[in-house]
């Protein structure tokens, strides 16, 4: 997913087709994901045969709890998983606590940060944009 990153971030664009031969990914998987991330306003989807996608907004507005919260949405009152899946309540507060601690770290992490920590790691043509969106 490293070397997708990379190519979305430098390009600003998203070719599913492009990506899944390139990366051994199955586009099965690949596409429910990124819509996913369209239907939560992060990225738009492009139609036609030079189609794919593109993020919505600027690199600095999109933050990594975006991101998880677009793929893997909390269920109110599920059962199963997180920390609503152990029965006893008080482990299940501390999972909560923990869970809502780190949410908000990944809240202070934009892409564009994340864009600059990939610079500093010395793979060019990540940093930062004059634009990042079209409208």
């Amino acid at each position: 997913m490293g070397n997708i990153n990379e190519n979305f971030i430098r390009t600003r664009f998203f070719h599913l087709v492009d990506n899944t031969t390139s990366h051994n990914i199955p586009r099965r998987y690949l596409e429910p994901v990124l819509q996913q991330l369209s239907r939560a306003g992060i990225l738009v989807g492009i139609r036609g045969p030079h189609g794919g996608y593109r993020l919505a907004r600027e690199r600095r507005r999109i933050t990594l709890g975006d991101l998880i919260r677009a793929i893997a949405p909390h269920e109110e009152g599920g059962e199963g998983s997180g920390p609503r899946a152990v029965s006893q309540p008080a482990v299940r507060e501390v999972l909560a606590e923990l869970e809502a601690d780190i949410m908000a770290r990944l809240d202070d992490v934009t892409v564009e940060k994340l864009c600059w920590r990939v610079q500093e790691a010395g793979r060019p043509g990540t940093g930062p944009a004059t634009h990042d969106y079209t409208i």
